[in-house]
């Protein structure tokens, strides 16, 4: 996988794409790596002016207050959010008054076992030799996303430090029992990491889609992702 795509902008905390003075339509959020060349197949596929986020490494580990940071740099009108893994979840977290319709990819829809299990990990990560996190996190990796093709090997690893307050954030939640925007939730039919269903999520009061793939399915079949997105992919300005 290439560094970065050549029409990709710099810009705070983050790039962006398409046609620069276009009104910002569309915010990708990466998910727990942080890392925006997560979406470099689905953002071509998204037209329009883009903003792909790059997760800083210094917030504090607080869902709430994650998505504040990220929405300070981002213009103040609303905008279609797509979120993947731990970015839907600082979608949920962001105030609905930004949002015109949320994405999340492989999000938990709401708490569960695992937002418990990742706050214990948030704080042995710290304790651990670097070689040592970086051998077992890639090893978690590769059993549980292998799925999703040799990409992932090229995105970015987040320190020790930033990933510990990332998993506490997950741990204390701070969401809403439902978003207050509509909700669409993909996740991928091999995702090994869902542990919900499609009930649980309609229960919730959101729609769900599912496509083929794993924990990250707009990066192995971004195609299959870009059609079941809750706006055109073509024009979001009308979705």
């Amino acid at each position: 996988m290439k560094l970065l795509p050549t029409d990709w902008r710099p810009v705070q905390d983050g790039y962006e794409a398409g046609p620069a003075d276009a009104p910002l339509s569309v915010v990708l959020i990466p998910g727990i790596r942080g890392d925006p060349r997560e979406f470099i197949k689905l953002a071509p596929l998204i037209k329009g002016r883009i903003r792909i986020l790059r997760t800083p490494e210094d917030m504090e580990p607080s869902l709430r207050s994650m998505a504040d940071r990220l929405l300070s740099g981002l213009p103040n009108r609303p905008f279609h959010l797509i979120g993947a893994s731990f970015g839907g979840l600082l979608g949920v977290a962001m105030p609905p008054s930004r949002i015109r319709s949320l994405t999340t990819i492989g999000s938990m829809p709401t708490r569960n076992s695992s937002a418990s299990k990742a706050g214990l990990l948030g704080m042995l990560i710290p304790s651990l030799p670097e070689p040592l996190y970086r051998l077992l996190y890639g090893a978690r990796t590769a059993a549980s996303l292998k799925m999703d093709g040799p990409e992932l090997d090229n995105l970015a690893l987040p320190s020790q430090q930033a990933l510990s307050r990332r998993l506490k954030a997950i741990a204390a939640w701070e969401l809403p029992d439902r978003p207050s925007v509509p909700t669409r939730c993909i996740w991928g039919d091999k995702d090994r990491m869902v542990s919900w269903t499609e009930a649980q999520v309609q229960k919730l009061g959101m729609e769900s889609r599912i496509v083929p793939g794993g924990h990250f399915p707009h990066l192995s079949n971004p195609e299959a992702v870009s059609k079941v997105l809750p706006f055109s992919p073509v024009d979001p300005e009308r979705g």
